[in-house]
């Protein structure tokens, strides 16, 4: 008849090279996956601090120089750790009551930038490992960085943190 059947060591041989083959997509599938995970809680952080700090500069943009403080919040402040407050002008409310003070901190326990206004906090951003006042100068010049950490899976990423820092400059008004 002269047909020719197929042998066992190419049937095994086949399966071999479909094995390697999916080994390797699986693997380039799974780190593409992990990257995009890492990148995406990284962006979260990044641009949710961008959006605090774009509303603490409304703020002090809003402000007076001679009501902007920028004290320590405890007796032991570590470096850089201060808190901000300002008097803005609210436009929604009539004078003389459109005076309102506004003050930014770092909550240590839950790690979140806080926006008090009224003695009512907002959550500004989470995850913040520091919020330093660079400068806060008597010419209305404040900088602030915010540190965020890096992942929120540290376990099995590892955390980098990513710091971004604005300058506002305070009017005398």
């Amino acid at each position: 008849m002269g047909s020719r059947g197929i042998t066992l060591v190419e049937v095994l041989l086949v399966a071999l090279v479909l094995s390697l083959v999916g080994g390797v997509f699986f693997t380039v599938a799974s780190s593409g996956t992990q990257i995009w995970e890492r990148s995406e809680a990284r962006l979260v952080g990044v641009s949710a601090a961008q959006r605090a700090l774009d509303l603490m500069g409304e703020d002090l943009r809003k402000g007076s120089l001679a009501s902007l403080q920028c004290p320590c919040p405890v007796a032991a402040c570590p470096p850089g750790e201060r808190t901000i407050q300002v008097q803005v002008i609210d436009i929604t409310q009539p004078p003389p009551g459109n005076i309102t003070t506004v003050m930014y901190r770092r909550n240590a326990t839950t790690l979140n930038l806080e926006r008090v206004v009224a003695g009512t906090a907002q959550v500004m951003t989470s995850g913040l490992t520091a919020f330093n006042v660079v400068t806060c100068d008597p010419g209305g010049l404040v900088t602030v960085r915010l540190t965020t950490e890096g992942s929120r899976n540290t376990a099995a990423y590892g955390s980098r943190p990513y710091t971004v820092q604005s300058r506002f400059w305070v009017r005398n008004r």
